[in-house]
């Protein structure tokens, strides 16, 4: 059992003293204001090192959490179909956890560095359509389905180098539609 907890503080040197390459990079991130309307926490693995043709790509995949909750839905909704036809329609909401898979690829410019990139992917969100009782005021959830949510937007990285002797940082800017606002913060070996 004790050896399990030597592996991890000892991978952790191990990539803090090599020799610094940078092709290698994670990073985490935190967000919120996009059309998911909830915050979001992202993980994201990549490398500042892909070759096509004779120019060098950043590349990475990127797993969004969304986290709507229930939030969304009113409180004391039956989880069942109105018993009648005389309802209002309140719409879709959002409801749990939203995931995707998200692709970004960059190009270094405008500062040593600093990538300038593209995203693109989409999130899986589970969607209640909620209706009102006119005549008993209750609320109900009328239909539950899943969409595909396409996500599209534009980044900054950039990969400062702190300490001679360890591996650099990431630091990036991501604005897409459905997360909105996203900063991250990583470190690259």
């Amino acid at each position: 059992m004790k050896r399990k907890w030597i592996f991890l503080p000892a991978a952790i040197i191990f990539f803090m003293m090599s020799s610094p390459s940078y092709a290698l990079y994670y990073s985490f991130g935190y967000g919120g204001s996009g059309s998911a309307d909830a915050n979001n926490f992202t993980m994201e693995i990549g490398s500042t090192d892909i070759r096509i043709g004779e120019k060098t790509y950043l590349g990475s995949i990127s797993i969004p959490f969304i986290n709507h909750g229930d939030s969304n839905i009113p409180s004391g909704t039956i989880d069942s179909k109105s018993p009648h036809n005389n309802n209002k329609s309140l719409g879709l909401r959002d409801e749990g956890m939203e995931i995707g898979i998200l692709g970004k690829i960059g190009r270094p410019m405008l500062y040593p560095k600093t990538y300038v990139n593209l995203i693109c992917g989409f999130t899986r969100t589970n969607n209640v359509k909620i209706v009102r009782s006119n005549p008993t005021g209750n609320y109900y959830a009328q239909s539950t389905d899943s969409n595909l949510e396409p996500v599209i937007g534009a980044g900054v990285s950039y990969f400062p180098e702190l300490f001679e002797w360890g591996p650099a940082m990431i630091l990036s800017l991501d604005i897409d539609n459905r997360r909105g606002i996203t900063t991250s913060i990583g470190w690259c070996w």
